[in-house]
């Protein structure tokens, strides 16, 4: 339980589940009766809401500081952040653009040179680990078209 909501919920479901009074069950679920009490004293807004979604239903690419400005034209008038409130509890949401358009599929493959081959010779009788950096023989070989070698 995190919000008073659910606070009242519950507590109200153990009153009828067993028929407690309300104190005890606020005191058995540790929630302050003042909780419990509380009644909103909020307007009802459906019908800046309903005016809010018609002006974002007009103009999809509108956020919630555009809204206001078409609402105030209509001549409603409202605080800023009681409009931001109203906005997302509607869901409402700034329709995302589509990106750059990609030509796919017109392009040729990059070629690639063929990977250079590196090959370590080591004296009979020892391990790698055991050979310093000087004694390794480095061997690389090239396979381009034309010109096959070995260095």
């Amino acid at each position: 339980m995190v919000t008073p909501g659910a606070k009242r919920q519950a507590v109200d479901h153990l009153r009828k589940a067993h028929g407690v009074s309300q104190r005890r069950a606020c005191a058995a679920m540790q929630v302050d009766r003042s909780t419990v009490r509380y009644q909103s004293k909020r307007p009802d807004d459906s019908e800046l809401r309903e005016e809010i979604k018609l002006v974002a239903k007009e103009r999809r690419r509108f956020g919630y500081r555009r809204i206001q400005v078409m609402l105030e034209r209509k001549g409603i008038y409202m605080n800023h952040k009681k409009l931001r409130r109203l906005y997302t509890e509607e869901k409402l949401q700034v329709r995302r653009r589509g990106g750059r358009k990609r030509a796919l599929g017109t392009r040729k493959p990059m070629v690639l040179p063929p990977p250079l081959v590196v090959c370590k010779q080591t004296p009979a009788g020892q391990r790698m680990d055991q050979i310093n950096a000087g004694a390794l023989i480095s061997l690389t070989m090239h396979s381009r078209t034309g010109a096959d070698s070995a260095s």
